[in-house]
């Protein structure tokens, strides 16, 4: 959902050409949501260049079709320092983020011109990964550099209870090594320019390759190239059975294996015995690693549900 509320004469074609035009060079999720939102108003974007990146924050640039050439978009923090923000600029994204919603603001100059308010649809399967990821001993966090009140809604509509919202890049990595000491291993799910640094830093980086930047990909360990998120729980049971089923076959050898050694040691058994049982804890290891075949099914069928 897009909600767009114009400032200081500002049109809803203005704000969207510059909006679309300012997005085109970012590779953020909420950039290609106004880019779409923008065609289907049928707005063409503003031709824009120098473009300048602000992490976690927005970016500038310089506008080729309006008078103003100075643009900037971004969250109120980025605006403030690059335009004037009126008290009711102040009041509506505080109404915008009390929804649920990330609030972006376009300006033109030293004047904010707009406020478009997105929110993000939750995957169906959404709550189902959360509520998989549990069962698994698994405990979900949520880091964000989208707003407090909005990171919460969405924490609160999937299940997830420590969330951390208005992150820089360089506060989210930070955040990670929190985390390592609170909880040993932590794996980092991302698919942005931001979250490479945090990838970089977590145990397991997992990156959304369907849509994820380029810089992401090439940092985490693991890319989901058709961004089912569903695979993760799925993965991740997968793994955790994997390794009871090593740790079983290893241990149950090395256990059979010492008995026959004290057992011929003591005459009790000949060495035809000692052969017999080595070769039928052979076979046992096999047929226990077959069970692997049908691991994390259960997961990914209650992940369906």
């Amino acid at each position: 959902m897009v909600e767009v509320i114009t400032f200081n004469g500002a049109s809803k074609e203005d704000v969207l050409a510059d909006a679309a035009g300012l997005e085109k060079f970012s590779s953020h999720p909420l950039a290609s949501a106004i880019e779409a939102y923008a065609a289907q108003e049928g707005v063409k974007p503003h031709a824009m260049d120098k473009y300048k990146n602000v992490a976690g924050r927005g970016g500038i640039a310089n506008c080729l079709v309006c008078d103003g050439k100075d643009h900037a978009i971004g969250n109120l923090e980025h605006i403030g320092s690059n335009a004037k923000a009126s008290k009711e600029v102040i009041k509506e994204v505080e109404r915008l983020e009390s929804q649920g919603m990330t609030s972006i603001l376009v300006s033109e100059g030293k004047v904010v011109i707009g406020l478009i308010g997105v929110t993000d649809e939750l995957r169906p399967e959404s709550r189902g990964v959360i509520t998989a990821l549990k069962r698994l001993k698994v405990t979900p966090v949520m880091l964000t550099g989208d707003n407090k009140l909005a990171a919460k809604y969405v924490a609160d509509q999937v299940g997830i209870k420590d969330v951390y919202g208005a992150l820089l890049p360089e506060e989210k990595a930070g955040l990670i090594e929190k985390l390592q000491k609170k909880y040993g291993k932590v794996a980092m799910v991302g698919d942005g320019v931001n979250d490479a640094p945090s990838l970089a830093r977590a145990d397991v980086g997992i990156a959304m390759g369907g849509g994820g930047s380029d810089i992401a990909i090439e940092t985490a360990d693991v890319t989901l190239m058709n961004d089912a998120i569903g695979t993760i729980p799925y993965l991740m049971d997968v793994g955790q059975q994997t390794f009871r089923v090593v740790r079983q076959n290893v241990y149950g050898s090395l256990a059979v294996k010492g008995v026959i050694l004290v057992a011929g040691a003591l005459g009790l058994a000949s060495l035809s015995v000692a052969v017999a049982v080595d070769a039928a804890m052979a076979i046992l290891v096999v047929v226990n690693g077959l069970r692997l075949f049908g691991a994390g099914a259960k997961t990914f069928k209650q992940i369906k549900a």
